[in-house]
């Protein structure tokens, strides 16, 4: 979990934070939010890839500030429902919250070979089934784009394709975020929606190393 646009953190990893706490000192989130509109949020997340900053090079994003904590590499649950939920249920662990966040669509991606995916290893809890043999795997998301599960699957794909779509009587680009592009039964990734398979499968070619100017030689002194 991470508090987002603090300028100085005053609080410790570990500590109890109850309403009123105090956080940190707040910090500038960008042109157009002046200090009436300043805020602070709490974000519960999953890390997409740990390997970003090639994702981020390859897209020629610019300067990355924040590693693998750069926000386009977090994707967030509804922590509102979580921490509602937990409170109902104090035993409530944060996979099965995940686990019961309801499918919106399912994207097949071919296996690269026997290795689990470096997301699934990172929250093995998400992988279902054998995985042994998996030819490709099938993740299941929300509408919002949040992986649910992981299934190894024998299905034969050679790029990454929906292979299950919620029925929807309005484009379903306007339920996901824009991640999907088609109506009813009709489904494919949009641009949005490939680049965010592309980063959660590490599909990217590693980044250059950044160019060294070599240093001007200097003539030993007579």
């Amino acid at each position: 979990s991470l508090y987002a646009h603090l300028a100085e953190i005053t609080c410790k990893p570990g500590d109890e934070v109850n309403a009123g706490s105090v956080l940190g000192r707040m910090g500038y989130t960008g042109a157009g939010i002046n200090r009436v509109r300043a805020h602070c949020h709490l974000e519960v997340a999953m890390m997409t890839s740990s390997r970003y900053e090639d994702w981020h090079r390859h897209r020629g994003a610019g300067t990355n500030f924040h590693g693998n904590f750069n926000g386009m590499n977090l994707i967030g649950t509804e922590v509102a429902r979580f921490f509602l939920e937990h409170k109902a249920n104090p035993q409530l662990q944060f996979s099965q919250f995940v686990a019961s966040t309801p499918v919106y669509f399912k994207v097949t991606v071919p296996a690269k070979g026997s290795a689990v995916p470096d997301f699934a290893k990172r929250y093995p809890w998400m992988v279902k089934g054998d995985t042994s043999g998996a030819t490709s795997w099938e993740i299941s998301f929300s509408a919002t784009g949040q992986p649910i599960a992981y299934n190894p699957s024998q299905r034969q794909v050679a790029t990454a394709v929906i292979t299950a779509i919620r029925p929807a009587t309005v484009p379903h680009r306007y339920l996901t975020r824009g991640l999907i592009s088609g109506e009813g039964n009709n489904a494919t990734l949009s641009n949005a929606g490939k680049q965010l398979v592309t980063l959660l499968t590490d599909d990217f070619p590693a980044a250059p190393a950044p160019a060294t100017t070599p240093k001007p030689h200097k003539s030993p002194s007579p």
